[in-house]
């Protein structure tokens, strides 16, 4: 059996390969993060400048501490919207304005933690916003 030698050939391509690879991930890339933020609360956009369902609330462990963290998802017929609760364990998310509350279905969770109660609030009066998510979260000892 015969062996080859495998020489390394060099590209003079230029600069013209950084240029395409550059221009690919714009394209690419930076539609995509903005796609994937639409919903989130940008507070430097006046609120009457974006009309949309508030999703606001916490969540808790069962001493009454909030939990930093915790994944919420608000699960709807066409796409599930996900946040996570800040240092102070609240979070906020602007949902479209079209999107009934009725037909949202809050979910939360976190490593350590069982879920024990997901409560969800709806404005008085047949308002569609804001409304309020509550978690009761119960830790998990760990194995």
């Amino acid at each position: 059996m015969a062996h080859r030698k495998l020489t390394r050939h060099k590209c003079n391509c230029g600069a013209g390969w950084l240029i395409a690879a550059t221009a690919w991930v714009a394209v690419v890339v930076t539609p995509q993060s903005a796609w994937a933020s639409w919903y989130g609360w940008d507070p430097s956009v006046p609120r009457e400048h974006r009309p949309g369902n508030i999703y606001f609330g916490s969540a808790r462990d069962v001493d009454g501490g909030y939990v930093p963290g915790v994944t919420i998802v608000l699960v709807t017929p066409e796409v599930d919207f996900v946040t996570i609760t800040g240092p102070t364990g609240r979070f906020r998310l602007e949902l479209p304005q079209d999107l009934r509350s009725e037909e949202v279905t809050p979910r939360c969770s976190r490593n350590g933690y069982a879920v024990g109660r997901v409560v969800k609030r709806l404005p008085l009066g047949g308002a569609q916003t804001p409304v309020q998510v509550d978690c009761l979260l119960s830790p998990v000892p760990p194995r």
